[in-house]
Formats: structure tokens, C-alpha cells, sequence
């Protein structure tokens, strides 16, 4: 899939000379939709695909592994990805890195036991605000509502926000007088988000970050897993120089920082109009949409007769509409 993605990413760069010229870089639209909801699949992909358009979905892989109402299945996934889309992480728990250790090495806790109605817990011994993941001996502990559920249940771990208490209760007390634990990092994120992807048969190259937050540290991570990274930012992505022969790059192309538009319920079809016409048209730029659900029942969503009309639009205007591995390529090409 990875090859066939970059060879229509080539095709359309041939496409692209031939009727632009070589003096002249053409500008893109991207439609990138957030969070992997089930309505981007039954709503989304037949109106794109009708008019021939691509799209990208980034998916959460928590909710892939463990499907639940709302959100799309690994197998319309994997149909999405053999009908052209391309699919992107969107993390494993859909979380920030200013949200929870950043780095692999920023991981390791030490608790210090407690008594619990007559149980030996390990607890952190500050305040703890936000955690998505506990491994013990590299093995994760079960997330747990309560800590009453925690008591009753070992191997486990229980995080109170309003408390901010951090507590683990082991499979077997070890009896010590500390324990250290791994607190799943942002990093680990970025990489088992694309593992778990791939594993089910998805080409994942691309990471789209969450709540869009996005520093210069998470995005030089990103760089370690991930051919591409989107973040938001409200801007576009302007094009190389002008020249040929070379892969070139400019200071305001990141192809670990590309900024997207986001794209909230209120935005007005002319609002989108506009911000792709003054833009990808007459500026030939990259303007990478930031989309969620499509349908009154999604988040933030876009109707399907406004993502119909904008399809359309970008048809009759002959805007060039890419995924984000294809944008990414044809941009270091200089189009």
C-alpha cells in the first residue's frame, strides 16, 4: 500500500508539471479526519470517493483494538486504506505530551506502599495529574475506574483526578519498601501507536497529533517513527522554491510540523472556500483541513451536504486534493 500511495503521489507530480509548468508549484488541499469516528466512514468516504477524492483518517489505536460505538472498525479501516485513504495515528489513548512524560526515559516512577483497608498499595509520592498507562516488569497493569475496583482486582491501577493520587496494586506484593513502575511517555505513544496500526495491516507512515498539541520536542520524537507529522496551528504549508533536480526543502515546510485548519461545526462553506482560494489557488499552498465527524451526531461536525458542496467545489475548480503522505512527497519535490 505504502508503494502505491507513493506511486500516485509521482503520477500526480508528472500530472502536475505538465499542466502547471515547471515555474510554477500548484497548490493542494488535504481532508484530515480526526479521531477515526464510524461517520467519516459511512458518511465521508461515499461522497469523496463519488468525486473521486481522497481523504486521510487518523485513528486512536485504543479504539481499534477495542472497537465500541461511534468509532470506526479495524475492517472499515482497512477498506478505507484499499479505496485510497490514507490512515495516520492519532496516538494510543488520544493524549498530549504536555499531558504525561515525554521521553522513554522519563518513564520510571517510585511508589512507596500505603495501607488501604488492609491492603499494601503502592502510591505516588506527589501529585499525579494525568496517566494513561502502568507497566510493571515492561507488562501493563489494567486501568481501573476505582480504587475500591483496584482492590478487588491486583495487577492494576487506579488514577483519581480530583485527588491526584497515583496508586498500584501488584499481582503479588513484593513486600519492599518502594516500587518502581514505567508511566507510559509520549514517546511510547508515538511508536506502539504505529506498531498496534500496522499490526492489523495498516500502512501507517504519518502521525496526527492529538488535541493538537505539539512542541519542538514531540515533534523531533515524531521524526524517530514517522515519515510526516500534523499538529494544527490554523496556517498552511507553503510550497519549495522554485528549481528542479534536486529534493529541496523550505525554512517554512516542516514535514514534521505541518500546520492544519481546523474545521469546526460553525465554519461556513465560504469560510473554506475562501481559505482554500486565497491560498491553494492563488498562493499555491498546502492547506491541510482539520476535520472530525460528519453528521449532527459527531463531534464537531461537518454536514454531509457541506462536505458534498466542498467536494464538489474543489472538483470544478480543479484543486488538487492529496493525502498526507502524497502532499508531503510532492512538497519536498517542490511540485
Amino acid at each position: 500500500m505504502r508503494k502505491t500511495i507513493l506511486t500516485a503521489a509521482l503520477l500526480l507530480a508528472a500530472f502536475l508539471c505538465l499542466t502547471a509548468g515547471p515555474a510554477r508549484a500548484q497548490g493542494m488541499v488535504t481532508l484530515v479526519f480526526d479521531d477515526g469516528l464510524a461517520s467519516v466512514y459511512t458518511k465521508a468516504l461515499p461522497i469523496l470517493e463519488k468525486r473521486g477524492l481522497p481523504a486521510v483518517t487518523a485513528l486512536i489505536a485504543e479504539n481499534v483494538r477495542w472497537p465500541h460505538e461511534g468509532f470506526m472498525t479495524k475492517e472499515q479501516a482497512l477498506d478505507l486504506q484499499k479505496r485510497g485513504w490514507e490512515i495516520a495515528s492519532h496516538s494510543i489513548h488520544h493524549i498530549g505530551p504536555k499531558m504525561i512524560p515525554l521521553r522513554l526515559e522519563d518513564e520510571p516512577l517510585t511508589l512507596k506502599p500505603v495501607k488501604v483497608q488492609g491492603v499494601t498499595v503502592y502510591r505516588a509520592p506527589y501529585a499525579y495529574s494525568d496517566c494513561v498507562a502502568v507497566f510493571l516488569d515492561d507488562l501493563p497493569l489494567a486501568p481501573m475506574g476505582s480504587l475500591q475496583e483496584m482492590l478487588t482486582t491486583g495487577g492494576a491501577f487506579h488514577l483519581d483526578p480530583k485527588a491526584k493520587t497515583l496508586a498500584v496494586l501488584p499481582r503479588f506484593d513484593p513486600g519492599a519498601k518502594s516500587l518502581t513502575v514505567k508511566v507510559g511517555s509520549y514517546e511510547r505513544e508515538l511508536r506502539d501507536s504505529r506498531e498496534e496500526l500496522r499490526g492489523h495491516g495498516l500502512d501507517v507512515s504519518a502521525y496526527v497529533a492529538p488535541f493538537s498539541q505539539w512542541t519542538p520536542e514531540s515533534r523531533d520524537i515524531s521524526a524517530r517513527y514517522y515519515t510526516l507529522a500534523a499538529s494544527l496551528g490554523d496556517g498552511v504549508n507553503e510550497p519549495a522554491p522554485a528549481g528542479s533536480g534536486v529534493v529541496r526543502r523550505n525554512e517554512a515546510y516542516d514535514p514534521h510540523n505541518l500546520e492544519r485548519y481546523s474545521v469546526r461545526a460553525a465554519t461556513s462553506l465560504e469560510e473554506l472556500q475562501t481559505l482554500i482560494r486565497e491560498n491553494a489557488i492563488e498562493e499555491d499552498d498546502w492547506v491541510v483541513l482539520c476535520l472530525h465527524g460528519v453528521g449532527a451526531d459527531a463531534y464537531e461536525p461537518i454536514s454531509e451536504e457541506k462536505l458534498a458542496a466542498l467536494a464538489d467545489w474543489l472538483r470544478r475548480n480543479r484543486v488538487s486534493v492529496v493525502t498526507l503522505s502524497q502532499g508531503a512527497l510532492l512538497q519536498s519535490l517542490g511540485r
